[in-house]
């Protein structure tokens, strides 16, 4: 016969698992329609069809033991392939009679952008099951009951705020709790390795910032500028370089802006509070220019900060804002503006952090929106991506949430700590005020 007409058999080969304990070599693996069947070769349930012909198969997993359900699939052989069923073959375990019954089929969906593992199940029957516990380990300890109080439903949310780790690996179990309290034993665990849409570098740690003290900012091409407690600015450049100057004239330094004039330097402005000034130094730290004393009601609570060619100069107690041109001309001064907490600028106008919200306002000063947010106490800072996201460091968790162009949470990055927030160069940053350390996430949101 041509060699073209017959076809070399295929084979298979996979894992069958039953419940912790019991020996999957109580199985068969049989085809049906066919005599070909198979008995797993270790307790662990290995096992393999061989001389196969080409085609589509029904094939029917069961154990001697009574307890577990019969598993129908289909499976397909190739000529002369020898392939490997992609999943464990797990057989459903029936409690016997007087026992609970062990929730064995969960079914896990995770988000990246949130963190969040959402848990479902089959209801079982109310006779025997009034309510749920759910467990979650890591994959270096044991079981813990993540569910303070029962779970009378069949879904169950788990994130980073109750313990999700970025990157990690967990599994999770459900058990059956019955009406008089007593509960099952743990059904099969759903695996899960949490996988994030961003990562988080150290871009610099620095104990000469004492905590809370340094004032920073990040250019357009990812040069990061610190003020340090000693006097000291220090530019960190992106390429890995680092430059220090002293503060020009021994001034009380309080405020940094970094601004990038073109993509072989910047210029870097300086608040200054005594007497209330502004000075403009080179990529060299020298001084390039002062502003006359802008008028001040003796305060020390401002706000520095810079809208397209315009600095701004905001005294939070009086409520005055002082615009400057970048030659450190006073172009206008508006009284009233605003409201009378520190106040940051954005791409379309300004924004003032409340108890549990932030004021959003116009260039005008005007209000925007008034937007309240959940968990953050007080939030730390707050930024946007060129897409118009919202990134909002929270006052309540050290973490950073991101939202929507229509103030909808999408997403969150945990472990970041707490600082005010700088969208530069296709990256946030954050300086974190108590680790004295500026964090650069890249996001992939």
């Amino acid at each position: 016969m041509p060699n073209d007409v017959l076809k070399s058999a295929g084979s298979v080969t996979g894992v069958v698992r039953l419940r912790p304990g019991h020996d999957s070599r109580t199985v068969f693996i049989i085809l049906l329609g066919t005599t070909t069947f198979s008995i797993p070769t270790d307790s662990i349930g290995n096992f393999t069809l061989e001389n196969l012909a080409e085609g589509e198969y029904r094939l029917r997993v069961l154990s001697t033991l009574d307890t577990y359900k019969p598993l129908d699939t289909v499976l397909s052989i190739q000529s002369g392939v020898q392939s490997r069923l992609r999943d464990t073959l797990r057989l459903i375990y029936k409690a016997p009679a007087g026992e609970l019954p062990e929730i064995d089929e969960v079914n896990l969906e995770y988000d990246t952008t949130k963190i969040s593992a959402r848990l479902t199940w089959k209801k079982q029957d109310a006779a025997l099951a009034s309510a749920y516990f759910v467990y979650r380990k890591h994959e270096d300890s044991a079981f813990v009951r993540i569910s303070d109080a029962p779970v009378k439903d069949t879904v169950f949310i788990d994130d980073w705020r109750s313990g999700i780790q970025p990157n990690e690996k967990y599994a999770y179990s459900v058990t059956v709790l019955d009406a008089k309290g007593n509960e099952g034993k743990k059904g099969l665990a759903v695996t899960l390795k949490a996988a994030v849409r961003y990562t988080i570098d150290t871009a610099i740690s620095n104990s000469a910032c004492s905590s809370g003290e340094c004032k920073y900012d990040v250019d357009s091409i990812g040069n990061i500028y610190l003020a340090e407690s000693d006097g000291t600015i220090v530019r960190y450049g992106h390429q890995g370089t680092i430059s220090r100057w002293s503060y020009p004239e021994g001034g009380s330094m309080l405020f940094l802006r970094a601004l990038v004039a073109e993509p072989s330097g910047s210029n870097i402005y300086v608040l200054d509070l005594k007497p209330l000034r502004v000075w403009e130094l080179d990529s060299s730290g020298n001084k390039k220019w002062t502003s006359n004393t802008l008028s001040s009601d003796g305060g020390l609570n401002f706000s520095f900060e810079q809208s397209g060619d315009t600095l701004l100069v905001w005294e939070i107690d009086s409520r005055v804002m002082v615009y400057l041109d970048k030659n450190g001309n006073i172009l206008k001064q508006e009284t009233s503006f605003g409201v009378g907490t520190a106040l940051f600028s954005t791409e379309t106008g300004f924004y003032s952090p409340r108890e549990n919200g932030v004021t959003l306002l116009d260039q005008s000063g005007h209000l925007i929106f008034d937007w309240a947010l959940d968990n953050q106490a007080y939030p730390q800072g707050l930024t946007r991506d060129p897409a118009g996201r919202w990134y909002v460091c929270e006052g309540a968790t050290p973490a950073v949430d991101v939202f929507s162009p229509e103030y909808v949470l999408i997403g969150s990055i945990p472990g970041t700590g707490y600082g005010a927030l700088k969208y530069r160069s296709g990256a946030l940053y954050l300086q974190h005020h108590m680790d004295t350390k500026t964090l650069k996430i890249n996001v992939g949101f």
